[in-house]
């Protein structure tokens, strides 16, 4: 038990883990380093101080044995409509909260949901947590969040003329306010159950991971990367621009030395190892037509759409980025197109002047694979790119057009 607002409090943690998992199949008993990946979860719920109970919710009898074994509880297998790919996660829990009050009259004061799929959490990081829903007598919900390196205002939809608008228009002067919310853990306050109608109150507090423990494992690239990780390379975050000359250009999150002279003028940013000679050329021959400044950049992935995504007010809650539609809402497959800049590759057409690289409206996008663009300064993407065969080649730019140094 933990004690809130004077009070000892049950805590539950709750993990779900369906058998029919699609992106990796079975994925809760899948081998991660010689555990399976549901250990990892229900062990950070085990040690965490004042843990009652830790409940896996699953309609599978394999997954049942298996969290057994490892000390948590399975007091019922979730009906099999509950645990199809369209099913709900909510329902799961209604079905969850519904058996435990009619078989064992009980319902926690405070729950946590822990997702299997986040197998990395530091020792502290819920306790923290928890600690901060302790502490503040206006709290009923504390989310796991992640940094998000994505700026709102670089989140850009393409229409029927191929143009670029902003998806997300007046969301300026937001970068590093931004949080991708995770279900490595969620904690909820049933015993302040009260304030759960207040519009304010009910907003969540943050409580921020590193990018690593962020990893979700959803498909089989996400399964080597955390392979990768428990295998003993753990990258440090270091960018090639550290340090970058007064005068340098910052352009979405990267900083590059201005380029000289009224020709075609290309910049390669050098934390991006995949960028090869074979996209430079590309990239240089669309610049020779180009009216507009020409950026590198991809499509956003589902995980770190502006639809997953919170910013942090002023009073240090968290509020949707941008409102989901109801009717998509959880479907990540039905969130709209999303395309954001990577300076990777910027290039100022001849004779333009360096005033346009201040206009990001103004700016054209060349669009390159994600793979192509991940960053060697981020850690979760530098361990991609160590599964990957070959870095990318980093021969010399085309003699015509010049490098970032």
């Amino acid at each position: 038990m933990i004690r809130i607002d004077g009070k000892e409090r049950t805590l539950l943690a709750w993990i779900p883990a369906r058998g029919g998992s699609k992106g990796l199949p079975r994925k809760a008993l899948l081998d991660l380093c010689g555990r399976p990946v549901l250990a990892y979860t229900i062990k950070a719920a085990l040690e965490t101080p004042g843990m009652d109970r830790v409940l896996v919710n699953t309609d599978d009898e394999e997954i049942r044995e298996l969290a057994v074994s490892l000390g948590a509880e399975v007091p019922f297998l979730r009906p099999a409509h509950l645990a199809r790919d369209d099913s709900s996660l909510e329902s799961a829990l209604d079905y969850q909260w519904a058996w435990l009050k009619e078989h064992e009259n009980f319902v926690p004061d405070v729950h946590v949901g822990m997702s299997p799929t986040h197998p990395f959490r530091l020792p502290g990081s819920l306790v923290r947590a928890l600690e901060r829903a302790q502490a503040d007598e206006l709290v009923v919900n504390v989310r796991s969040v992640v940094p998000s390196g994505v700026d709102p205002a670089n989140c850009w939809r393409r229409d029927e003329d191929g143009q670029l608008h902003r998806f997300l228009p007046g969301q300026d002067g937001l970068a590093g306010r931004v949080v991708q919310n995770l279900f490595a853990f969620n904690v909820v306050l049933e015993c302040r159950k009260h304030l759960f109608y207040s519009a304010q109150h009910r907003r969540p507090l943050p409580c921020p991971l590193s990018r690593l423990e962020g990893l979700d494992l959803d498909e089989p690239r996400d399964l080597c990367l955390a392979r990768l990780a428990l295998g003993g390379s753990r990258p440090q975050q270091e960018s090639a621009q550290d340090g970058a000359a007064a005068d340098a250009l910052h352009l979405f999150g990267k900083s590059l030395s201005a380029p000289h002279g009224c020709g075609p003028r290309l910049l390669r940013h050098p934390d991006y190892p995949r960028v090869g000679s074979a996209e430079v050329e590309a990239f240089a021959h669309a610049l020779t037509s180009a009216s507009r400044v020409l950026i590198s950049g991809c499509r956003m992935e589902e995980d770190e759409h502006p639809y997953r995504l919170f910013r942090e007010a002023e009073d240090g809650r968290l509020d949707p980025l941008s409102e989901v539609p109801q009717a998509i809402r959880g479907a990540r497959q039905l969130y709209p197109q999303v395309l954001r800049f990577v300076p990777a590759l910027v290039g100022l057409p001849a004779g333009m002047a360096l005033e346009a690289l201040e206009r990001p409206e103004g700016f054209a996008l060349h669009e390159l694979p994600r793979e192509a663009l991940l960053d060697a300064a981020d850690a979760v993407e530098l361990l991609e790119l160590q599964t990957m065969p070959g870095g990318g080649s980093l021969h010399p730019a085309p003699p015509h057009i010049k490098e970032a140094p």
